[in-house]
């Protein structure tokens, strides 16, 4: 076990080498990036006394971004105070991104006082609002919107946090953003899929209820000429649930025109 005193004075190197070997700790990239991840801060200052760099990568990630996931605030605030950088990536992901995700709301309110970028993108476009919102981290949404954000911010494929928490089913997320927001449930992607779309897809039914209840177009149809409805049809089980709402819809739409709709497939 380490001891228990992380306010010792630091050791030398060579002195932090032996009590990690003394430990049973192996002095590599992966086993500091797992003890920060475990939160133990008196083993990670022996790996920073030892000579191991804060920025140190494995795999892709530092010691920062799984204390980040982890939501070990004492480890973070130790490596930021060593120096580490608030913009290493991780598959274009900053430990912002990572705290977001893990939903380690004072990680997130940390770094962003200590100046990390709300608004970095990863490899695929996603700030750490996207990230959020797939998460369904309400309360990380709010302090980020609450801290400038752009709600309205897109990723590669066009999609807004609010077309990633429909495609996710985070209810809550998308009642915000439309709600206290006002986040345009008419906003398009670049597949020109609007948040209903994307819910459809995802099979996530009281998401679908919500934005019809919100005025959403049922039968706006995307680049491909394809419907909320249509994608539905693709999301298992879930989506089937979606694609009869949504068919009741345009049944109940007929009987007032007095039309008799004809669906080629019935389920």
């Amino acid at each position: 076990m380490a001891a228990k005193n992380s306010e010792a004075a630091p050791l030398s190197p060579v002195e932090a080498r032996v009590a990690l070997a003394n430990l049973g700790i192996s002095y590599d990239a992966q086993a500091f990036l797992s003890w920060a991840g475990r939160g133990d801060l008196v083993v990670v200052k022996l790996f920073v006394e030892a000579g191991m760099s804060v920025d140190t990568v494995f795999r892709g990630m530092t010691a920062l971004h799984t204390a980040a996931e982890d939501g070990n605030l004492e480890i973070v605030k130790y490596l930021v105070e060593q120096g580490a950088s608030l913009g290493a990536k991780n598959n274009g992901k900053t430990a912002l991104h990572s705290a977001a995700c893990g939903n380690r709301l004072e990680v997130v309110k940390y770094l962003v006082e200590q100046g990390a970028s709300i608004g970095a993108r990863d490899n695929v476009g996603q700030t750490a609002l996207h990230t959020a919102a797939e998460d369904g981290n309400l309360e990380i949404v709010k302090y980020l919107v609450g801290q400038k954000a752009r709600r309205a911010a897109k990723d590669d494929e066009g999609s807004t946090a609010l077309h990633t928490a429909a495609l996710w089913g985070r209810l809550s997320v998308v009642q915000y953003l439309v709600e206290e927001k006002k986040a345009s449930i008419k906003a398009r992607n670049k597949r020109g899929s609007t948040a209903l779309h994307t819910a459809a897809a995802g099979g996530n039914l009281e998401v679908v209820k919500y934005l019809v209840g919100q005025g959403a177009a049922v039968n706006a149809t995307d680049k491909e000429g394809k419907t909320p409805r249509d994608l539905a049809q693709y999301g298992g089980l879930n989506g089937l649930k979606v694609f009869r709402y949504l068919r009741s819809l345009d049944d109940d739409e007929s009987n007032r025109r007095g039309d008799r709709p004809f669906y080629g497939i019935r389920f």
